[in-house]
């Protein structure tokens, strides 16, 4: 073998890895990579006059190299038995959703109701937030975060029986 052909052998072997890094890089990293938390809390008592109120919050940080639409976002809270109760988010300071998330971007949604005459509280046991989003290949993906016990059923009961006995129909 001459040397020419070792030099040619090598920049052979050398552009076959770059590409394949390269498609590798493209395929694994370039693309959205959403991450996403909540919080939930109870509010308002009997004692203060205020209605009993839930709060959630989902945040959601993308944390890839491509921007992405957030379709939806919201809460999903679960009773046992197969039916989920699942609310939406419209979007922060009135901007209506979808909306664009830049890489490193990051959103905060914010949602306060009254339970009164809504739902029964004590049915959910568990709540979990979710966010649907587009992935560079307009494809629509929905990620879910952790289970987490509803601080509503755990703060129901008593801040319920506060308010003169009154309970909401099953």
């Amino acid at each position: 073998m001459e040397y020419s052909d070792v030099l040619s052998s090598a920049a052979l072997g050398i552009s076959v890895l770059t590409a394949g890094w390269t498609g590798y890089r493209t395929w694994r990293w370039d693309k959205p990579v959403v991450v996403l938390s909540g919080e939930q809390w109870m509010g308002g008592s009997s004692e203060t006059g205020a209605e009993l109120r839930a709060g959630f919050n989902v945040k959601i940080l993308n944390v890839g190299n491509q921007a992405t639409q957030i379709l939806k976002a919201g809460w999903q809270l679960d009773n046992g038995t197969g039916y989920d109760f699942q609310f939406t988010f419209k979007g922060e300071e009135g901007s209506e959703l979808p909306v664009t998330l830049d890489r490193y971007g990051h959103l905060l949604l914010d949602a306060t109701f009254s339970l009164k005459g809504h739902i029964n509280p004590q049915k959910f046991f568990r709540g979990r937030p979710f966010v649907e989003y587009t992935t560079r290949k307009k494809t629509t993906v929905t990620k879910y975060g952790p289970w987490e016990k509803t601080q509503i059923r755990a703060h129901f009961k008593s801040l319920w029986e506060a308010d003169e006995g009154t309970h909401l129909d099953s």
